[in-house]
């Protein structure tokens, strides 16, 4: 009763203060830069880091799996076309191929969309910053082949991209429908990497490229997004506005811009803002038990930068003509990166560039101080950080001290970044162009 008696004074003062004063908006934590190491990548690393996704690319496939070969014995005649990356799940960090998994399914074997989207958006975001990159363009060109082949093109489907969760058996392999099906985030990811494929100007294969985001784009309209259980987690919605927003600049279709409002103002109002620290969270998802505590989906360190992420790109797109909108999502974007300051970032150590993993549980009790750096779902964190330090760069919703801070952020962060692992590809390729923008 007590903290509900203080939330509604506050609120009759906020909305005082609004009416007296107007509008009062959120301020990012102030977080300096001292003890904080920059990560830099010199010519020889970027090449290096090439090689490291061209060795990944087109792997061979798994022709075995059995109990002599629980972790699947590799064709030595068969591969994965080069353009496509990893075996998806089976090259997941920590995931067993052959046991029986949470969810009662065998993990499948077979490249995911969601990480060959990643890995063309990483060699086109290297090509943009160097255009000598010839690696970087020929593996753009290649994963673009591999999501061309892989999109759905007749039927009720069309547009869509198969989630390759599960094979059929423990020892059987099959892995086509009707043993995985279409789903948005896989498709969600493909259509953002078209997209950047396309509004990167390169060349090849660009008219069909076009008709395939067209194709999705249509696809993805016709989710009803604010009810669908196939889009229920909110992060799912966030990567809707990004694929939304990402296909918009590729075509200017107003309807894709329609939509990416409807959405964000899902995220918006379901945005906790109750001044605690919850402040900023969205607490929403599936409920999950993570070593005895139970959280929601959506208070992972990576589904809530996700979050932040889908508002950042629905600021980006709003024109600055329509003030109210651009400061709501301003003000969610600062309560979102401000939930990660105070109580994700380690503050004591600067040197620390881990994040907590979470931070409630769904009874609203403290997590211990366990970090994580999760390194499949790494991408999720640092491209949110380095387009809030791009956008923040000289705009009038964020000060020079707020812009600061916010570099701080990703560069503690991002001095994690490894160029020996292949997962962290992505990760570093948004850093270099990113940081590099923000730096002229």
């Amino acid at each position: 009763m007590k903290k509900f008696i203080q939330t509604v004074f506050f609120l009759v003062l906020l909305v005082s203060y609004d009416q007296v004063c107007g509008q009062q908006h959120e301020v990012v934590v102030e977080l300096n830069g001292d003890n904080v190491p920059r990560k830099t990548f010199t010519p020889e690393d970027i090449l290096a880091l090439e090689k490291l996704s061209d060795d990944y690319s087109g792997l061979p496939k798994v022709e075995l799996v059995n109990a002599n070969y629980p972790d699947g014995k590799l064709s030595e005649t068969e591969k994965w076309p080069e353009g496509s990356w990893g075996r998806g799940y089976s090259t997941w960090p920590k995931v067993l191929l052959y046991p029986q998994n949470e969810m009662g399914l065998f993990w499948a074997c077979h490249p995911l969309m969601r990480d060959v989207a990643c890995f063309i958006r990483g060699h086109i975001f290297l090509y943009l910053n160097n255009k000598n990159l010839a690696t970087s363009e020929r593996l753009a060109k290649a994963g673009m082949d591999y999501v061309l082949d892989e999109q759905i093109k007749t039927g009720k489907n069309k547009g869509s991209f198969i989630w390759y969760l599960k094979r059929a058996g423990q020892e059987d392999l099959a892995m086509e429908p009707p043993v995985n099906k279409v789903q948005p985030y896989e498709t969600a990811y493909a259509l953002v990497a078209m997209s950047e494929y396309y509004t990167s100007g390169i060349e090849y294969r660009r008219e069909e490229v076009l008709t395939a985001i067209n194709l999705t784009t249509a696809n993805l309209l016709k989710i009803k997004w604010a009810k669908d259980p196939s889009v229920g987690n909110t992060n799912l919605k966030a990567l809707g506005i990004w694929s939304f927003f990402a296909s918009y600049r590729a075509t200017k279709n107003e309807k894709t811009y329609d939509q990416i409002r409807e959405i964000t103002e899902i995220l918006i109002t379901t945005q906790n803002i109750d001044s605690t620290a919850e402040n900023g969270l969205l607490l929403t998802g599936g409920r999950e038990n993570i070593d005895g505590y139970e959280i929601h989906h959506d208070t992972k360190i990576y589904y809530h930068m996700m979050n932040i992420r889908g508002l950042l790109e629905a600021f980006s797109i709003t024109p600055d003509s329509e003030t109210e909108t651009k400061w709501r999502l301003a003000d969610g974007i600062k309560r979102g990166v401000n939930q990660v300051i105070t109580q994700r970032l380690d503050l004591t150590n600067r040197q620390n560039h881990k994040l907590r993993y979470g931070c409630v549980t769904t009874s609203l009790e403290r997590l211990p101080d366990w970090f994580s750096y999760e390194l499949v779902d790494l991408d999720k964190v640092v491209e949110t950080l380095v387009k809030l330090s791009y956008y923040s760069k000289n705009s009038p919703y964020f000060t020079a001290q707020e812009h600061q801070s916010l570099n701080n952020l990703t560069y503690q962060v991002c001095s994690g970044l490894n160029e020996s692992n292949p997962w962290y590809f992505i990760s570093i390729s948004y850093y270099i162009y990113y940081m590099g923008e923000v730096a002229k």
